[in-house]
């Protein structure tokens, strides 16, 4: 399947979305679930675009988030909570399912049965921010301390995944703590671009 058929069935599935009060943005994933469950291969161009729209998403989420809000004992009590909790649900879930030899669950050791249910506990930070933004609620009390629940999730979701498969981030990723004080400059560029 051409990656245009892709793009157009993920903006009908968007507008089907929209008309019925809910995000685009669900349409968007529901087409994406739905193509790749046909058995549908995106083209690498269709890859590549949806690459870069992912990392521009979350740098803006990055440039709204206030380290202060991130740093916060509620973020971050709240975000290892919920992982704790959620991971230990979804683990015994898992273990019964992988105990029970059912379908793609047969033959999990433990240490796969953790990482899937870690894997399984994290919340969706552009989807959360999306729906926040859509709604007007990013700047409120709560949204803000819900974006950095979330990105508490998602620091502690690159180090875990990260060390189970054993791949480091590299050096290079440290230069990214150098865009802290560029900040203000790059966030009155994007309010400019509008988008």
């Amino acid at each position: 399947m051409s990656d245009p058929v892709w793009i157009a069935l993920a903006f009908l599935a968007g507008l089907l979305a929209r008309s019925l009060s809910l995000p685009p943005l669900v349409g968007y994933l529901a087409a994406g679930f739905a193509l790749h469950g046909l058995g549908a291969q995106p083209g690498p161009v269709l890859e590549q675009v949806a690459e870069i729209g992912v990392t521009l998403l979350l740098f803006t989420i990055g440039l709204k988030l206030s380290l202060r809000d991130l740093a916060r004992p509620q973020a971050w009590g709240v975000g290892v909570a919920q992982v704790l909790v959620a991971t230990s649900a979804f683990s015994a879930v898992v273990w019964a399912l992988a105990y029970a030899r059912v379908g793609p669950f047969a033959g999990l050791d433990m240490r796969a049965v953790l990482v899937l249910a870690l894997a399984l506990s994290f919340s969706s930070t552009v989807f959360a921010v999306k729906v926040l933004e859509d709604r007007g609620a990013g700047s409120t009390h709560h949204g803000r301390l819900a974006i950095g629940v979330l990105v508490c999730q998602d620091v502690v979701a690159v180090v875990i995944l990260s060390a189970t498969a054993q791949v480091w981030p590299s050096v290079w990723a440290l230069l990214l703590l150098l865009l802290l004080p560029a900040r203000p400059l790059l966030r009155r560029l994007l309010d400019r671009a509008g988008h």
